[in-house]
């Protein structure tokens, strides 16, 4: 893929192998974005709105008695439910016995029919509750306060305290590995699998009694930290995955944030999706192999450390890299997925986890998306004909060191400022409560997302104060320093000339252009298509009027001198004389010799005169020319024929 020695357009030979490697590489570029877009279907985002809404959740947060409820009221139901929710409440009595009979009778059945949400998506296994704990330890303060919990406290979450053994209220630790779930990052903290699981059942009745007996038991205390109701979904006509997860997470502060998280995968890869997708992945994997073996070849042809020194060449190492890491997942991704359906289509009460595969698609859309990027961002190498890309180029090039140094000096304003507002806002707005948060919110700042009401209500003194010296600081003053390196040394770009190598593709296309002109109206006029054009007033000749009858109406053409063919020996015969003397002979080829010395040295001082003309601005402080000295008179010999 190191197009560094052939993308050339210095001769007619070097801009058609160009022209055969741009061509070769468009192919590659179809083929790459039609296998990144075959990852993220259309269908996931409906599929992921559907199920929001049908839950209709927004972050907020409650108590354990509101999240038992919702629970048992809302979320269960929702699920468990073959009827896609609770029964209407009408005012007939004999409906209302009806319908109740109805809902008995359909989630009696439940574990033996399919139940389905939203009438088009199938529930695979059970659904499951999981809570992750953390270890209890001892009190510190005064004994009066203490001694109402017992002097036993429980501290914020990490790996470390994290509960990894043991019993909770009837259900016991499992590990992540057992449970096959993924590590989760929440709102505060990144969460660890495994955890205490309590599975639920396909019947709507049995499940909510489990429920009920749980929140009586407190199955969920003051020990736990995030708890999470989850289940899986399927849809038969996309072929899409749903893992849902309805997450309550437990600050120390007591409450729970309550928010959901749903994650869609494909059933198939790029290998059991359609031919035309098929056909795509097999030419990009046998492209980026050819481009393999092209690399190989340049690194052993240049060496390791030449090679290593390219840009391009890192650029071209990455791409590679990235395409073999997809090969490996789509191989991986339809054989996972076959074995999990099959397991989940016979264990119908058991939960069936999709966090591996749902956490190695999100990566793995991720790398194509930045797969995709690099190949078109590789389009920059080819645009060595450009004057614009060239001044670009080079303009980065020049002022790198520069932008080096500024964006130091920016980033530690920015931390300055971060560390500011958290200290002085943290406690009471959103956007400053810790410092990554902070941090992004200045940078934010600079794109005019600003909250300025919530910053002056948490600082009505230091707000403004704060406000007014960022915009002063950073609008005023970084961001036009900015600004003035990129365009200083773009404006000492523009003075250098492009070289005369990239000019040569223009005149390749208009050569052949032309060519392909001329034979076309030859072709035509040879059928007899083809009109004459029209005459321009240049080529129409000047009529003048007829004075007499003798008198042609057009001047009359000269015809043109016929060139006379004149031999070599007759030259020298007729203006040259031999020189018999070698004395003399030997004396005209020293002087000639001299004399073409100096007329070259001449000529070479003229052309510096002009190039420092021309660097040369100013013409006051331009050099004075130096004088040229005289030639010298040329000697005349007199030979003496008679001798």
């Amino acid at each position: 893929m190191n197009f560094e020695t052939r993308v050339k357009y210095d001769s007619e030979s070097n801009i058609k192998r160009a022209l055969k490697s741009i061509s070769i590489y468009c192919v590659f570029i179809v083929m790459t974005t039609v296998v990144a877009v075959s990852a993220r279907h259309h269908y996931m985002y409906f599929f992921n709105n559907a199920i929001k809404r049908h839950f209709v959740i927004y972050e907020r947060h409650v108590t354990y008695n509101e999240w038992w409820s919702a629970l048992a009221e809302v979320y269960v139901p929702l699920v468990l439910d073959t009827g896609n929710g609770l029964s209407s409440n009408n005012n007939d009595n004999s409906n209302n016995t009806t319908d109740n009979r109805s809902t008995k009778r359909s989630a009696a059945h439940g574990t033996e029919e399919e139940i389905k949400i939203l009438q088009e998506n199938t529930l695979l296994g059970t659904p499951r509750m999981r809570q992750i704990r953390v270890d209890q330890s001892d009190c510190v303060g005064p004994k009066s306060l203490v001694k109402h919990f017992h002097n036993i406290c429980y501290p914020e979450y990490s790996y470390l305290v994290q509960k990894t053994s043991g019993e909770h209220i009837g259900t016991e630790f499992r590990s992540s590995a057992e449970l096959g779930t993924m590590p989760l990052t929440g709102r505060m903290h990144t969460y660890y699998g495994g955890g205490f699981v309590q599975s639920l059942d396909r019947n709507l009745d049995e499940s909510l009694s489990l429920i009920d007996s749980l929140a009586q038991l407190e199955w969920l205390d003051r020990g736990t930290r995030l708890m999470i109701f989850e289940f899986t979904l399927f849809n038969r006509n996309t072929d899409l995955f749903n893992n849902v997860k309805i997450i309550g997470e437990v600050p120390e502060t007591g409450g729970v944030i309550l928010y959901l998280r749903v994650q869609t995968v494909q059933k198939h890869a790029v290998w059991t999706g359609s031919i035309w997708i098929i056909l795509s992945a097999i030419v990009f994997y046998l492209m980026a192999l050819y481009y393999l073996v092209g690399e190989i070849l340049e690194l052993k042809r240049r060496g390791r450390k030449a090679y290593f020194k390219n840009f391009w060449n890192l650029v071209d190492i990455n791409i590679l890299l990235l395409v073999f890491i997809s090969f490996s997942y789509n191989i991986f991704h339809p054989v996972y997925l076959h074995y999990y359906m099959k397991e989940a289509l016979v264990k119908h009460t058991e939960y069936h986890s999709l966090d591996l595969i749902c956490w190695l698609n999100t990566h793995y859309m991720n790398l194509v998306a930045v797969l995709a990027f690099l190949v078109w961002f590789k389009i920059f190498q080819f645009f060595t004909f450009n004057k614009t890309s060239l001044q670009l180029n080079a303009t980065f090039v020049k002022c790198y060191r520069d932008l080096l140094s500024f964006v130091l000096i920016f980033i530690i304003l920015f931390f300055s400022y971060a560390i500011l507002g958290m200290l002085l806002f943290g406690h009471t707005h959103e956007d400053f409560f810790v410092f990554p948060i902070a941090f992004w919110s200045v940078m934010r700042m600079v794109l005019s997302d600003f909250d300025y009401v919530g910053v002056e209500q948490a600082n009505r003194v230091l707000g403004p104060i704060y406000f007014f010296s960022f915009i002063l600081i950073v609008y005023f003053i970084l961001i036009n320093m900015f600004l003035a390196i990129i365009f200083d040394t773009f404006h000492d770009i523009k003075k250098y000339e492009i070289p005369s190598e990239h000019k040569q593709l223009p005149q390749f296309f208009r050569k052949y252009w032309d060519k392909s002109r001329d034979g076309g109206r030859r072709a035509l006029n040879a059928i007899g298509l083809c009109k004459r054009g029209k005459q321009t007033r240049k080529n129409i000749e000047p009529v003048r009027e007829m004075q007499s009858d003798n008198e042609p109406p057009f001047p009359p053409v000269p015809k043109p001198e016929k060139k006379v063919r004149v031999s070599k020996k007759e030259l020298l015969r007729d203006y040259f004389e031999t020189v018999e003397n070698k004395e003399d002979a030997v004396q005209i080829e020293r002087l000639t010799k001299h004399i073409n010395a100096l007329e070259g040295l001449l000529a070479k001082m003229s052309d510096d005169i002009k190039r420092l003309e021309a660097e040369t601005s100013d013409p006051s402080t331009r050099p004075e020319p130096p004088t040229q000295p005289k030639a010298p008179p040329r000697l005349k010999v007199f030979i003496n024929r008679k001798k």
